[in-house]
């Protein structure tokens, strides 16, 4: 053999080695539940994720203003600096079109992502606001409030900017909340589990079965059904109807921040500071392990794409920033 034939057969090797070496990694990151995408980039604490309608989007707040990723490769699109002090509440409206903002002691605010024009809703000085959502049918939209140690959830009408209603003025803590598919419906979490109608914002409904918070809450696809994720490290599910609870979903080691049902009905996904589970709803059957080894994942800061293919997490990874972690929930493991 020649000195060059030696080389290339050396170069051959030392390319199929690699290969393995990266098929290895990437087997063994799946096999153990591991994110698809780290997304760096971000100059500072992401509060809050939503992803766009199409899942194709993620958009983030914090400290830094709001970034936005491709939820496919993890190319960073774009940072708006300048949004920077609506780093509470983040949500994108149904259209894709449209941004809801608050931060701490700031405006409600939409930003419209094509032409940059934010519209303001009425709020008082003061305020901080802790979640945002836009209603399935674009018609209103909601965020959680904090105003002198009193929390709520307002609802606003999208073309007159008029406020609607306010729920649960005396909530002690911040409302996580949800619309139901139908737009009928809001439920919130806190002490208890609380089902409004958001037509005449008449309390419908108050479940009780938690030992602890309601950190998060999410209807199923049919709106029949409501998951609830508390600190007491529990998924309770509901019939959002009649509101009687059907299940208990117990496995988290730690207290729940997060809860979200996929687009079949037939799982719901919980998370808390180091892990998602996914379930299977009918049965409690513990179905797969999404594990993070990034980070401490924030409060409030977890996403479903509504595709169900995506699950997205915002981990604190140093002092000064955060990275979103983002797992392929059809290539993830099932449970062992």
């Amino acid at each position: 053999m020649s000195k060059l034939e030696h080389k290339i057969a050396i170069g051959i090797a030392a390319v199929l080695i690699a290969g393995a070496a990266a098929l290895f990694l990437a087997l063994r990151a799946n096999d153990e539940g591991r994110p698809r995408l780290v997304l760096r980039g971000y100059p500072g604490h992401v509060r809050s994720l939503a992803f766009f309608p199409d899942s194709k989007t993620i958009a983030a707040t914090g400290n830094a203003g709001v970034g936005l990723w491709d939820a496919e490769s993890g190319q960073l699109l774009n940072i708006e600096a300048s949004l920077n002090k609506y780093a509470g509440a983040v949500a994108v409206s149904p259209d894709g079109k449209k941004i809801a903002l608050g931060g701490s002691r700031s405006d409600f605010v939409l930003w419209t992502i094509s032409t940059g024009m934010m519209e303001t809703y009425h709020v008082s000085r003061g305020e901080s606001f802790y979640k945002a959502a836009f209603s399935p049918d674009g018609k209103t939209v909601a965020a959680s409030v904090l105003e002198n140690a009193a929390c709520s959830i307002r609802i606003w009408d999208m073309e007159t900017a008029a406020l609607l209603h306010t729920l649960d003025e005396k909530a002690p803590i911040p409302i996580p909340f949800a619309y139901s598919p139908d737009s009928s419906q809001i439920a919130g979490g806190g002490l208890e589990v609380k089902i409004w109608d958001v037509k005449t914002g008449a309390l419908l409904h108050t479940l009780k079965g938690h030992r602890y918070s309601v950190h998060s809450v999410a209807y199923s696809p049919d709106g029949k059904r409501l998951a609830s994720a508390s600190g007491d490290r529990t998924v309770k599910i509901w019939d959002a109807h009649t509101g009687s609870l059907l299940q208990t979903l117990k496995e988290h080691r730690e207290r729940l921040r997060f809860a979200a049902y996929l687009p079949d009905g037939e799982r719901v996904a919980s998370g808390g500071a180091d892990e998602i589970k996914i379930w299977d709803v009918k049965t409690g059957a513990l179905l797969q392990t999404l594990k993070n080894r990034h980070g401490y994942i924030m409060d409030a800061a977890t996403a479903v794409s509504s595709d169900g293919r995506f699950a997205a997490a915002a981990a604190v990874v140093s002092a000064t920033g955060t990275a979103v972690l983002v797992w392929d929930i059809d290539e993830a493991p099932p449970a062992p």
